[in-house]
């Protein structure tokens, strides 16, 4: 990740809330999708019956938080500012390691 540049990481930062909203929006139409219970696998059921949803509205809210923290925490590590310490050098050293003792 050292490598990427501000540019790449803004655009990664984005593909990923991109692709954390369809999977958001999948979860949700999965979970909030009325389930038939129906007959035997692979035969005509005898009946259909209708069950409520699984979740409620707090918890559909707390995976959309869920992942907005997740898309959160994503960002602040892409996009931190990375602190570079100076180099240490032998005194008179400089960046070519020579010496400008004389012997």
């Amino acid at each position: 990740m050292t490598d990427l540049n501000r540019a790449q990481r803004v655009a990664l930062v984005v593909a990923t809330g991109v692709a954390l909203l369809a999977i958001g929006q999948w979860l949700s139409s999965v979970i909030t999708s009325p389930s038939y219970v129906t007959g035997w696998t692979g035969y005509a059921p005898l009946q259909s019956v209708l069950t409520t949803s699984r979740w409620q509205r707090g918890e559909l809210l707390s995976l959309w938080l869920g992942l907005i923290v997740l898309w959160t925490l994503v960002a602040l590590v892409l996009l931190r500012t990375r602190v570079r310490r100076p180099t240490t050098t032998r005194e008179g050293g400089g960046a070519t390691g020579s010496d400008d003792t004389d012997a």
